[in-house]
């Protein structure tokens, strides 16, 4: 599969809209009889972590050349 543009957006997309499921699940008040299966925050950890790195690739896909970092190398 080639991580081009339109799949790279399509992909930020969908984390960005399960950010939003779990930002409103996680609002919503506790019921003290229910267990909740899901820990929403570590859900919207995981989604900002993904977006971060998807918006590195995002860069790399608009520049035209790798992100080589502060030492000016490209990584292995």
């Amino acid at each position: 599969m080639d991580m081009n543009l339109p799949v790279t957006l399509a992909i930020m997309a969908a984390i960005a809209a399960v950010f939003v499921i779990a930002f409103l699940k996680g609002k919503q008040p506790a019921q003290p009889l229910k267990v909740r299966m899901v820990n929403y925050q570590v859900v919207q950890i995981v989604c900002i972590i993904l977006f971060l790195v998807l918006a590195a690739h995002l860069v790399t896909l608009i520049s035209g050349a790798p992100f080589t970092g502060r030492r000016g190398t490209a990584a292995p």
